[in-house]
Order: C-alpha cells, then sequence, then structure tokens
C-alpha cells in the first residue's frame, strides 16, 4: 500500500534548539541559491554543535549514543543577513518548516534568520587575575 504519501517527518527544531542552547560555530560557508527559483538566495552553512543538554539519543536497538557536542551538521539560511564568516559563532532563528524536510536519517534544515554571538569567554580556572 501506498499510504506512506501521507505521513510526514518532521524536525523539531524548537527541542533541537533548546538542547543545543541554541550556540554553534560556523565550519564552512557557501552561498545558496535555489535551482527552482521559488526560495530565496542565502548561505549554506556547516555548523559544529558546541553544547548538548537533551537526554542522549539511542540507537535502533534502544542503546544509548553519545551526546552531539562537537558533531557538524548543514543548515542553509534563507535571505541570510547579516553575512557570515567561518570561526564565527551563531544562533539561528525563524526555522522554515516548510522547506524543510527529514528523508530516511537524512534531514534538510533551512532557517530564516541567524545572529551573530560574541565567543564565549574562557572560564576562570581559579587563578587570579594579574
Amino acid at each position: 500500500m501506498a499510504l506512506f504519501k501521507y505521513a510526514k517527518t518532521i524536525f523539531r527544531d524548537k527541542d533541537f534548539l533548546k538542547d543545543t542552547r541554541n550556540r554553534f560555530k560556523v565550519v564552512s560557508v557557501s552561498p545558496y541559491s535555489d535551482k527552482k527559483g521559488k526560495l530565496p538566495d542565502g548561505q549554506r552553512l556547516t555548523l559544529k554543535i558546541l553544547e548538548d543538554v537533551g537526554t542522549p539519543p539511542t540507537d535502533k536497538n534502544g542503546n544509548p549514543q553519545d551526546n552531539l557536542v562537537d558533531e557538524n551538521f548543514d543548515v542553509t539560511v534563507l535571505s541570510c543577513d547579516p553575512m557570515v564568516r567561518k570561526g564565527e559563532y551563531i544562533a539561528l532563528e525563524n526555522f522554515d518548516q516548510e522547506h524543510s524536510y527529514v528523508i530516511n536519517y537524512s534531514v534538510i534544515l533551512r532557517f530564516k534568520g541567524l545572529r551573530v554571538l560574541q565567543p564565549q569567554q574562557p572560564k576562570n580556572m581559579g587563578g587570579k587575575s594579574i
């Protein structure tokens, strides 16, 4: 039966952004242009996950896996302003559910904006400032 045509798998963007504290490091940047001309131009980013405070994922057998810290993922930011550079820290904004997809284990994520964040200050390791 072809009932799968009525099924839709969604990406839980709010949970993802909450668990990762919506803070990512830009690993690479390239321009994005929709080949069909339906979506606005933007940037395709590879981002590194810096934090993951969510429940660890499990594999298909139910065994716990490592959290997502230091994992990279790709995202397209449409109408991207400001333009970002490799090494900057960003927060994603305005998830575009309509143009994002989950196909098997691949995700195609699109957002409509971002914020450039300040780099994190190193934590004080107990030493004195001079």
